[in-house]
């Protein structure tokens, strides 16, 4: 439309040599997007986005204490096999 062209007079004069706006597309991404967006599927923790957009949907944090290394990262392992199952 011309909506950008009329609220910055953003002009070309056509084969008449008349003053015209331009007509143009706007394909950007805006902050209100990424906003609305945040605010959609976001929680108290911060973002969550929807399973068909995000590549990772589990983050498995093992936490280790040296004794305990293999045991942890083993059960780790059992819960990966089990949601990839």
């Amino acid at each position: 439309g011309q909506n950008f062209s009329k609220a910055f007079d953003i002009t070309f004069l056509d084969k008449n040599k008349k003053k015209q706006h331009v007509w143009q597309t706007s394909w950007g991404l805006s902050t209100r997007s990424i906003g609305i967006m945040l605010a959609i599927h976001g929680d108290d923790k911060g973002l969550v986005l929807p399973p068909k957009v995000a590549s990772t949907q589990v983050v498995i944090v093992p936490i280790i204490f040296e004794k305990e290394r293999e045991k942890v990262l083993k059960k780790a392992r059992e819960i990966k096999n089990k949601l990839k199952g």
